[in-house]
């Protein structure tokens, strides 16, 4: 997001923003997003002046100055791979805490809850396929 400015309206789109589980990355992808809405470019001091964290401050900078080494098809690829990551990333902690309540719920025997969980597993299911065909390569 740092060096393709221009690709930040389709990560705001995807909605890939909310699923990152490191909050420090999310701020900064989200302060990204809304300097870029609202100046319509990222310049690595808007950023820098948002950022608290001298640790982060630093990885930013790093990362603003890597060498380019994504070009056309091998950019998207390399976005569609992050975003399929992330979001399925996401899924399957949401998986594994919907599996450890329904372990509850089984131990409590409260079948009048029981289903209602089964019923999100096999969604959570169904958008793990979802996802997975969306993003073939």
């Amino acid at each position: 997001m740092l060096r393709f400015n221009h690709l930040i309206p389709q990560i705001a789109d995807d909605g890939v923003l909310e699923d990152f589980e490191n909050q420090q990355l999310k701020m900064v992808a989200k302060t990204l997003k809304e300097i870029y809405f609202e100046k319509g470019a990222v310049v690595i001091p808007d950023i820098l002046a948002y950022v608290e964290d001298d640790e982060l401050r630093n990885r930013i900078s790093k990362w603003a100055f890597l060498d380019g080494t994504f070009e056309g098809a091998s950019l998207n690829k390399t976005l569609n791979d992050c975003f399929r990551k992330v979001k399925m990333d996401k899924l399957k902690r949401d998986e594994e805490a919907l599996l450890r309540r329904i372990k509850e719920v089984e131990k409590e025997d409260r079948q009048d809850l029981l289903g209602e969980l089964l019923e999100k597993r096999q969604h959570l299911m169904t958008r793990e396929r979802d996802l997975t065909e969306m993003y073939k390569n």
